[in-house]
């Protein structure tokens, strides 16, 4: 960015996630707002990234909008909900990488004493570096049983056949694309107040918010969970039908269009 900005040549950014929580150095900080500020148009996937970074560089974006990524699911796929609804099943889709995933504070809350006689099951579909450690924490926390590690699958669809909502315990976040296939499939979503997770999330209407991203607070929103679980149908049926209203039937076309406004601007 900054060899464009020398030879005075325009161009765009696109930022598909941050964490909040590291902060650039100052002599970062200084070259990253020269960069951001000197793009024709930058692209972000949260609204909250956009502010956050913000906060980072200690100034406001002139240009910055929000562009969507396309998903792998049809908008066209029919709504359906799992025939058994006992045990009650959670899927984490994420690569096992748990420092921004978060997949050791969801173990910590489920390994609460009280979940221990609930028919409540976890799914992690997903590798990545700290997959043995999950599942050792899993089994030290005596989650055997309780909580399964599956292999790769070849469509998601497979996933969301038997699984009634998607966990999403992130430390931070873009906008997760398993959050919004999961959503099109009409499964409600448990996520932390992280990132865009709550652009799509409405507490107690498609979903459950756990207001931070800690044992504490994932444990109480698994709690509001359970005590409402007699209405998941309902909040799947509205988390099918708002994500066809936030996410736009062809992104890529949009983000195109927007590309291409930017450069004419």
């Amino acid at each position: 960015m900054e060899i464009a900005i020398k030879m005075g040549v325009p161009f765009q950014i696109v930022t598909h996630g941050l964490n909040p929580a590291e902060w650039p150095a100052d002599n970062v900080a200084d070259r990253l707002r020269t960069a951001f500020t000197s793009a024709a148009h930058t692209f972000w996937v949260a609204m909250r990234n956009i502010e956050e970074f913000e906060f980072h560089i200690g100034t406001r974006l002139p240009r910055a909008s929000i562009a969507r990524n396309p998903v792998k699911v049809p908008r066209s796929t029919p709504f359906s909900w799992p025939d058994s609804e006992s045990p009650l099943r959670l899927a984490c889709v994420a690569r096992m990488q748990a420092r921004p995933k978060g997949h050791d504070l969801l173990l910590q809350a489920l390994a609460h004493q009280r979940w221990q006689d609930r028919p409540l099951h976890l799914s992690f579909f997903g590798e990545g570096e700290n997959r043995r450690g999950m599942e050792r924490l899993s089994k030290m926390l005596n989650l055997t049983g309780r909580v399964h590690f599956r292999d790769h699958v070849e469509s998601v669809a497979d996933i969301w056949c038997d699984h009634h909502l998607i966990a999403q315990p992130s430390r931070n976040e873009g906008m997760p694309l398993s959050l919004v296939e999961a959503l099109m499939f009409g499964r409600p979503a448990l996520a932390t107040d992280v990132a865009g997770h709550t652009e799509l999330i409405e507490d107690g209407v498609n979903g459950f918010i756990a207001e931070a991203a800690t044992v504490r607070h994932i444990d109480a929103a698994l709690e509001r969970l359970w005590t409402h679980r007699h209405a998941l149908p309902e909040m799947a049926r509205n988390a099918y039908e708002r994500i066809r209203r936030d996410v736009p039937p062809a992104p890529v076309h949009e983000f195109a269009e927007q590309i291409i406004a930017a450069t004419m601007a």
